[in-house]
């Protein structure tokens, strides 16, 4: 499998904020957002090519047994990704998954994990659903219906660069009525985080604000 980066830290944004995790990051993404800070695991020949016993040989160096998935886009890289998704489950590991809002969600998909009891779970713990808003550029790949079919543990997160996004995310909140965890998060330097808060408050007081505090503690660089 295609991996741009393996490392530990705790997680900077969503419902997990500021819980240690180990990130995998998967290298090549098929969508081209305006925004991205990882702009690095677009192209699918970067990374390192590694065999799924040395990426759970790596994950298994860190204390953690919480797991983030993220990309470039891990459901661009199928079956690799589910095959170290149960192998992760397997080993006992909980496991969060960032991805776009552009891909089927293989939720069917289930593992026996590692605990004798003979029952199935779920191959992904939470899911991150990141729907593009217009100031992506890549509101054109959005699968709507994946929204309906978010558990009330997985997320559903909007970027927000500017008020049109904003309005652009309450509306697909209102059509599609998700009962997950709702998120905003800013493009910094784009949107103004006060105003965001805002908007947050006063018109989505069920949603959350998440900020990438792995930036306000170590700033812009990889592995962090």
């Amino acid at each position: 499998m295609r991996i741009s980066e393996i490392f530990y830290s705790i997680q900077g944004e969503g419902t997990y904020t500021g819980l240690p995790m180990v990130f995998v990051r998967f290298q090549g993404c098929p969508l081209r957002c305006t925004w991205c800070d990882s702009k690095y695991t677009w192209e699918f020949k970067g990374g390192e090519e590694l065999p799924l016993d040395a990426v759970l040989a790596r994950v298994a160096e860190y204390p953690t047994k919480h797991i983030c998935i993220t990309g470039g886009e891990p459901l661009a890289h199928l079956p690799d990704f589910l095959a170290l998704a149960k192998g992760l489950k397997k080993r006992g590991y909980w496991i969060e998954v960032e991805t776009a809002g552009a891909h089927r969600l293989p939720m069917e998909d289930s593992v026996h994990p590692s605990t004798g009891s003979g029952r199935t779970v779920p191959a992904i713990d939470s899911w991150v659903m990141d729907i593009k808003c217009p100031g992506s550029g890549m509101e054109q790949h959005n699968k709507y219906a994946e929204v309906s079919r978010l558990r009330e543990e997985d997320q559903l997160k909007f970027v927000v660069a500017d008020r049109a996004d904003f309005d652009f995310a309450l509306r697909v909140l209102g059509e599609h009525k998700p009962r997950c965890h709702v998120l905003f998060s800013p493009v910094w330097d784009a949107v103004d985080l006060a105003a965001l808060a805002e908007w947050v408050k006063n018109e989505t007081p069920q949603a959350r604000l998440s900020l990438q505090v792995h930036k306000v503690i170590w700033g812009e660089k990889r592995g962090v």
